[in-house]
């Protein structure tokens, strides 16, 4: 029997998990089922020997206020409402967003950003889906999206509706951490185990050699042995959950630069740190642009500058590509092996960590954090950015397309209004050739076509006018 389950609202988030697990290598029990039909599977599954379940809004929701063993969440994702709404044929309708909180969480900025009519209705519990669909109903909503429930709901009153599905990064993350968390709660356990066993057998022992004193020092170690693996378990959930909250921060929004200084400062809780960086290739250019940055101060890196690629961190990054922790002392050595590390050294920095940011297995850039302290960094602190870093990639890289994609918006309406064109019926005297503009003033040709398109004019006197106005100078050749 496995020991971690899915409980997956829908078939097609099934289906993509089956996929997961067939690479995975750690087997997860997979079953479908929304909401009560969930819990009940859910509960079965736990009679069976299921310590961690894993499930998603609503659900996810019933099943940790139901249930005594940890359930992991699967995220939505910014990019997941994002993929819903691609899918709307008519986005100009008035578009209903209903769902639990943990679901449409972020798609009013999503609306905003992408100009759409929304109206957002959350719910608490299953029993009030039909009333927010009534509401949608009175508002004039055309479609409605959210998760299984609401769906179903919207397809019994023939209502349209699209579903939010979950991409595969999210429901592949919620593997990770179920597996985490399942660690810990087993270590726990065992620690719990280890300590009844050694307090049943020294107490027999007592009984009979009455060594009390020498009986409660080992009993004090073994329960402080259990103190610190109940530190230890507390410190990972901690870590778990910023985990989970850098990860809801960072894909609540398509622009970045709006979330970062929270997202620096939750990285900043798991691991301390003077500067916080995200560098991103330009493969096209050979250069280093240095998108997001919090902390202090450093003359050239800061924020929208540009830096070769050649002799950089993220240049040894990429060609590894693997994350290290470099101790800064000696500038002389330092210029000799990474000489774009020369200007944090000389800021007063002494101690960097540097993973790759990985999208679609290509490195797009990397994640830094440096500190002026020396030793700063642990191999632990390594692992953390590694998953922070697996966790924020794939986002960074779709709010790099999304920037991408605005910049050529606003290249293009530029061009389309420096275009001028002369088209239609043009007012012009049949004998001075002088043409009417549209505020109903006569005006020299040339000034007409010189302020209607590009072209600029150069004036001279052809031979037929020549010898008409100075008739001496150029007689008639007849």
């Amino acid at each position: 029997m496995n020991s971690i389950a899915l409980i997956a609202p829908y078939e097609a988030m099934a289906e993509i998990a089956k996929e997961i697990c067939e690479e995975f290598e750690k087997p997860i029990t997979i079953e479908v089922g929304d909401l009560q039909e969930g819990l009940k599977k859910a509960r079965l599954l736990v009679e069976k020997g299921i310590e961690v379940i894993i499930s998603r809004g609503g659900t996810a929701n019933l099943l940790k206020n139901e249930l005594a063993i940890p359930v992991v969440e699967i995220q939505v994702l910014a990019y997941d409402i994002l993929e819903a709404f691609r899918k709307i044929p008519n986005k100009s309708q008035k578009i209903g967003i209903i769902g639990f909180g943990n679901v449409i969480c972020g798609s009013r900025k999503l609306g905003e950003i992408l100009d759409l009519d929304l109206v957002i209705l959350t719910i608490s519990k299953e029993e009030e889906v039909s009333q927010k669909i009534g509401e949608a109903t009175e508002k004039k909503v055309g479609i409605i999206i959210g998760d299984k429930v609401v769906v179903s709901h919207a397809k019994e009153l023939g209502y349209p509706s699209m579903l939010i599905e979950s991409g595969r990064e999210s429901i592949l993350q919620s593997f990770h951490d179920a597996h985490k968390i399942l660690e810990v709660v087993r270590s726990e356990q065992g620690a719990k185990n280890e300590l009844e066993r050694k307090v049943k057998e020294r107490t027999a022992e007592l009984v009979k050699v009455n060594e009390l004193s020498h009986e409660i020092e080992e009993q004090k170690q073994t329960e402080e042995a259990l103190r610190k693996s109940e530190e230890l378990a507390s410190r990972l959930a901690e870590e778990n959950s910023i985990m989970a909250e850098i990860g809801r921060i960072i894909s609540s929004t398509l622009n970045i630069e709006e979330v970062y200084k929270l997202f620096s400062e939750r990285v900043r809780e798991l691991i301390p740190s003077d500067r916080v960086v995200i560098n991103l290739i330009d493969f096209k250019e050979n250069t280093v642009t240095v998108p997001y940055v919090e902390g202090i101060f450093i003359p050239g890196r800061q924020s929208g500058d540009l830096l070769p690629l050649a002799g950089s961190v993220t240049e040894r990054i990429l060609n590894t590509p693997k994350g290290f922790i470099l101790q800064m002392e000696d500038e002389s050595e330092m210029s000799a092996k990474i000489p774009g590390f020369l200007p944090e050294f000389r800021s007063g920095l002494r101690s960097a960590l540097t993973v790759p940011l990985i999208s679609r297995d290509q490195v797009i850039g990397a994640l830094a954090l440096r500190s002026m302290k020396s030793g700063a960094y642990t191999d632990r602190d390594l692992r953390l950015a590694e998953n922070i870093a697996n966790q924020i990639a794939g986002a960074i890289a779709n709010a790099q397309l999304f920037l991408e994609r605005e910049k050529l918006i606003q290249e293009l309406q530029d061009a389309l209004a420096k275009i001028k064109a002369l088209r239609g019926l043009i007012p012009i005297c049949a004998s001075c050739k002088k043409i009417r503009d549209d505020k109903g003033y006569w005006g020299q040709i040339e000034v007409y076509i010189r302020d209607h398109s590009e072209a600029e004019f150069t004036h001279g006197i052809c031979p037929e006018c020549l010898k008409k106005l100075y008739p001496g100078l150029y007689p008639d050749d007849t």
